[in-house]
């Protein structure tokens, strides 16, 4: 009966938005990390004229930024909790400043900014029964 009444109003089901299959993760982290091998060459930049402006973070924006971070989202792959960032911005501010500043006044990206790891998150576990 349950065809039947498809069938008649021409009832189709949704498609799944992405595979079942656990290797997709491995599979795209596999298909970025090409990119990074191909990465390998040192890369030269000139360096700026003295004239032109390098971008600089002050204290006072790292910890206004971590200040405002949202306590209730789930913590990074680092696992620490945006509450931990929120409280310590203090404490926390003026590493940060030095750890983002160093790479902007040389102009270079490091390679752990470059790579990402890419987690799925089923939103609906599959149907068992």
């Amino acid at each position: 009966m349950w065809q039947g009444i498809q069938s008649i109003t021409n009832y189709r089901t949704a498609s799944p938005a992405c595979d079942s299959d656990a290797s997709l993760p491995d599979v795209l982290n596999s298909f970025y990390a090409q990119f990074e091998a191909w990465s390998d060459m040192a890369v030269r930049k000139t360096i700026p004229p003295p004239e032109d402006q390098v971008l600089c973070l002050t204290t006072a924006n790292v910890r206004k930024t971590l200040c405002r971070v949202n306590p209730r989202k789930a913590a990074g792959l680092d696992n620490i909790p945006g509450r931990v960032l929120r409280k310590c911005a203090e404490q926390l501010a003026d590493v940060f400043t030095d750890i983002f500043n160093t790479p902007l006044s040389n102009a270079i990206v490091p390679k752990c900014l470059k790579t990402t790891t890419i987690i799925l998150v089923l939103k609906k576990s599959p149907v068992s029964q």
